[in-house]
């Protein structure tokens, strides 16, 4: 939920008071290392399932495979937007 305000040209606001950069920044970068962190282990971490009898197995198994892949580029995306987020709010950017 982060994400909108950290990718918007202007300050965060609510009302006409603004938000500071750490009321997002924190949540927002908390939000990027979970999504990275789950995202991540269930790309890469179902290795064990494929021996259950109901798991993919041939082309649905690669299909599902790849299509996980792109998964942890969510969290680094997050994490991307978080600290430009932060730099152009701090007047470094």
């Amino acid at each position: 939920m982060t994400t909108p305000g950290c990718a918007r040209s202007h300050p965060v606001r609510c009302g006409e008071r603004r938000i500071p950069v750490p009321a997002a920044d924190v949540p927002a970068s908390l939000g990027a290392a979970a999504v990275t962190v789950i995202t991540g282990v269930s790309s890469f971490g179902w290795g064990e399932e494929r021996a259950d009898p109901a798991a993919p197995k041939g082309v649905a198994a690669w299909v599902m495979t790849v299509s996980s892949l792109p998964l942890p580029a969510w969290g680094a995306l997050l994490g991307w937007v978080t600290v430009a987020y932060r730099r152009r709010g701090r007047g470094a950017g």
